[in-house]
């Protein structure tokens, strides 16, 4: 059954991939032995602060929170990522220190997991990788500008209604408290906000 497992979300990830390069068989081949299985149940953690981030993570079904802890212990949200996404404390690999960032599964997970040597021995060997690699990244810092400036300049409501486009599939699946935390405003004022807007 795990085999099945690994075989349906690597094919997803061969899928996610592809639409970026294609790749050649004997890389893929290469990265299907160097991917393992793993799950995660609700509210298990991931990765937490302290730990140094060696490892990617490739979502095959399941729903996780990245978030930080203030050292007043306020907690921010920084993102959701679903199906189909890739994950990690990147900073803390790039920057070869412990991670400051808590990714937590918010229902139970499925991912495939690999080492980051073993992305960086692709991209050693080919430049396809590496240019799928800077494309990720571009990507992941558009995301991160966008969301800086959505929590910047635009007020609670508006911020709302784009969760609500952007995590359509999703927003049923996630608390009010972590919704709320995510847009930057206390429960309260999200319960406010939902009231305001029902007809």
């Amino acid at each position: 059954m795990q085999i099945d497992e690994k075989s349906r979300i690597f094919d997803s990830f061969r899928k996610h991939v592809e639409t970026i390069h294609d790749i050649n068989e004997s890389d893929w081949e290469f990265l299907r032995e160097h991917f393992k299985l793993c799950s995660f149940k609700k509210g298990e953690l991931i990765l937490e602060p302290g730990k140094r981030a060696d490892v990617f993570y490739y979502i095959g079904s399941g729903l996780v929170k990245r978030y930080f802890i203030s050292q007043e212990g306020k907690h921010f949200i920084t993102n959701f990522d679903g199906e189909n996404r890739i994950i990690s404390d990147f900073a803390s690999f790039i920057l070869k220190r412990s991670s400051t960032i808590y990714i937590q599964a918010l229902e139970d997970t499925t991912l495939l997991m690999s080492d980051f040597d073993v992305a960086e021995a692709l991209r050693q060997k080919s430049p396809i990788w590496e240019r799928i690699g800077r494309l990720i990244a571009e990507s992941r810092y558009i995301e991160k500008c966008e969301r800086e400036y959505n929590l910047l300049y635009y007020k609670a409501k508006e911020r709302l209604e784009i969760f609500e486009k952007e995590f359509a599939d999703y927003k049923h699946k996630i608390s009010q408290k972590d919704i709320a935390s995510y847009l930057g405003i206390t429960p309260e004022s999200l319960n406010r906000l939902i009231k305001n807007s029902k007809p």
